[in-house]
């Protein structure tokens, strides 16, 4: 598990967003391709979401364990981290780019 990993469900449930969007907005003609793809994605984050869960599993601080699951499952901005956790939104942020470069 690395930073990008952890961020990486984030990016598949835009991408997705994305192409969901497209072809809502627009009546595609390849809009199977498009499902497929979609699809192919949404595997991806399924997988991702379980590797992470199972990764969040074994963080032994239950405030580490909090801000990874708030920021990289849930996506909740940091805003919305320190309204859950009090405190300030930088000190989160903060401290998660701390546990990551130490334990990473």
């Amino acid at each position: 598990m690395n930073k990008e990993d952890l961020y990486r469900l984030w990016a598949y449930d835009k991408e997705i967003k994305l192409w969901n969007d497209m072809t809502e907005n627009n009546s595609e003609k390849n809009s199977t391709e498009v499902k497929k793809i979609v699809s192919r994605l949404r595997k991806k984050a399924k997988d991702k979401r379980k590797e992470l869960y199972k990764f969040i599993e074994t963080v032994q601080d239950p405030y580490y364990r909090i801000l990874l699951k708030c920021r990289c499952i849930d996506r909740k901005s940091w805003k919305e981290v320190a309204q859950i956790l009090g405190g300030t939104p930088d000190s989160h942020r903060m401290a998660l780019e701390r546990y990551i470069s130490e334990t990473l």
